[in-house]
């Protein structure tokens, strides 16, 4: 069974000034910049693939669409994929 969780934050033109204002992992608040690491590589891939996702390259016509996929990685050892079982 897949567990979904809901995140908001702000998208704003400088990535790193992005905030985190709710997620299951990250406290209320936090800014991306805020982040080190790994974690900080994880969390701007998942930002740029929901900023790809709400603003497509290709779609000059109202009522377009566009999806982006993130490659979501293991919360027991961040490395590992994961995948539909």
């Amino acid at each position: 069974m897949f567990e979904i969780d809901v995140s908001c934050l702000s998208l704003p033109t400088e990535v790193d000034d992005a905030t985190f204002l709710a997620h299951p992992l990250v406290p209320i608040g936090t800014k991306l910049g805020d982040i080190q690491g790994s974690d900080y590589d994880l969390a701007k891939g998942m930002i740029d693939s929901l900023t790809a996702a709400v603003s497509p390259e290709d779609c000059d016509e109202v009522g377009n669409v566009g999806l982006a996929s993130f490659g979501w990685l293991s919360s027991i050892d961040f490395e590992t994929p994961v995948s539909k079982k």
